[in-house]
């Protein structure tokens, strides 16, 4: 995927300082952009958490995978509640959904988790 794609091309080098120098760019070039855009049009939405209606879609779900790679890099320095109050809240209403909550709880995903951020640097 595109995403997979381009957090390769930023962290998956062998290099933990090269690694680090492109952290700058994702940020400017691809995060940042993808935030504001991605802020603005839930808020055009009502901020209700959804990208379209009020129940949880595809574009809520990867949205929220996304999240957690940019939390995961970033921690919460560009997406948190204040600074980004519609895009916090698709991460709220997806921590309610059941299956969510039960995998991400799951040593399954915490080793995934820790494999992520043994290799790229980030959970």
């Amino acid at each position: 995927t595109v995403i997979s794609q381009t957090f390769e091309k930023y962290f998956a080098l062998p290099d933990p300082a090269l690694r680090a120098a492109n952290k700058g760019p994702l940020i400017t070039d691809n995060i940042a952009p993808w935030i504001k855009y991605h802020e603005q049009h839930l808020q055009g939405n009502g901020a209700n958490g959804h990208y379209i209606g009020d129940s949880v879609t595809l574009a809520d779900v990867k949205a929220d995978y996304l999240i957690t790679i940019i939390q995961g890099i970033t921690g919460e320095e560009l997406i948190s509640e204040e600074k980004t109050p519609a895009i916090w809240r698709v991460k709220k209403e997806l921590e309610k959904v059941e299956g969510i909550a039960v995998w991400r709880a799951s040593e399954e995903y915490k080793g995934i988790s820790e494999q992520n951020f043994a290799f790229l640097g980030y959970h």
